[in-house]
């Protein structure tokens, strides 16, 4: 009888496939204003290196593993919490740039999207703004890659578009999504209210998020994908090892802004308390989880609807 080979940890399977990626496209060299890149009036050799890695970004977001059940046509598409939270993380990190901000806001839709003046003004979004230079970076996998909507994919999109105003109060016509998916588009929306914020008493909320994503790969492998290829190319590139954000927030309580550690006054890591529902979250006792638990709970409905997608689509095949 043949002996049954284990199974490898899904990450170990994203590390092998990382040597089939084929390489997509970066940001075009024509494309030297935001929200693409920092414009060139404010250039300067840290700044240089942020335009660098925001067109490895691209590139890498657009590539594909072919023949592969997850990235076969990319590495991911339209994640544009995700992708502005990981940026600002890998800018930071390599002490590029600070006062760095993920902006939950508008995005207006260019005046030859819009089917006359009563059609949708533009949708909610999130970004990078750094030093109030709007930066977007999101990747969307366009239906048929020509080189015509490519073209209109970098060209629809001006820094003046992207206006710093709540999507959930503004008396803009936004278009959310359609009338089926409402429910899922309205917890979505409120993620992004949630995670996005400047309120410094609650610690990194993007990151928090971001190691509820990256731990996720078993239901949604784009965003650890993204962070693997990003990680070894910061590496290769600049010689500077990130840190994987789930190992920086194992040591972490997720209400708490101080670090866990033996060298802190807080709690030692071993006394920290995983969440019992998604094995994710660290807390210091019942006080700092009770504290945290109405934006952690988003993020175990956020599981929840993910789990229910994929069901839906098993059942489709």
């Amino acid at each position: 009888m043949e002996e049954k080979k284990p199974d490898l940890p899904f990450s170990k399977v994203l590390e092998l496939l990382m040597n089939k990626v084929e390489s997509g496209r970066p940001i075009p060299t024509g494309q030297t204003l935001p929200p693409w890149r920092i414009p060139s009036a404010s250039i300067c050799e840290e700044w240089t290196k942020i335009n660098v890695i925001l067109a490895k970004s691209m590139e890498i977001q657009s590539s594909k593993v072919p023949g592969s059940d997850d990235f076969d046509s990319f590495i991911i598409s339209n994640s544009c919490l995700a992708i502005a939270g990981l940026l600002k993380y890998y800018i930071e990190s390599l002490n590029l740039a600070d006062n760095l901000k993920v902006v939950f806001g508008v995005l207006l839709w260019d005046a030859n999207a819009r089917d006359g003046p009563d059609d949708y003004e533009g949708t909610p979004h999130v970004w990078l703004d750094i030093k109030d230079c709007p930066i977007d970076n999101t990747y969307v996998a366009l239906p048929e890659e020509s080189e015509m909507h490519l073209e209109y994919f970098y060209n629809a999109k001006k820094a003046n578009y992207y206006v710093k105003e709540d999507p959930l109060t503004t008396k803009l016509n936004l278009y959310v999504g359609s009338k089926e998916n409402i429910d899922t588009t309205r917890h979505n929306l409120k993620v992004f209210r949630t995670y996005v914020t400047d309120d410094d008493t609650k610690g990194d909320m993007v990151e928090k998020y971001l190691v509820f994503a990256l731990e996720c790969i078993g239901l949604n492998p784009s965003v650890k994908m993204y962070d693997l290829l990003m990680r070894k190319y910061l590496k290769d590139e600049f010689g500077v090892e990130v840190l994987d954000l789930v190992v920086k927030w194992a040591n972490k309580c997720w209400f708490c802004p101080s670090i866990q550690d033996v060298a802190a006054a807080a709690p030692k890591v071993e006394d920290l308390k995983t969440c019992t529902e998604c094995k994710m979250a660290k807390y210091c006792g019942k006080e700092c989880q009770k504290a945290d638990w109405k934006a952690h709970k988003l993020l175990h409905k956020e599981l929840i609807l993910t789990q229910q997608v994929l069901s839906e689509q098993s059942e489709q095949e």
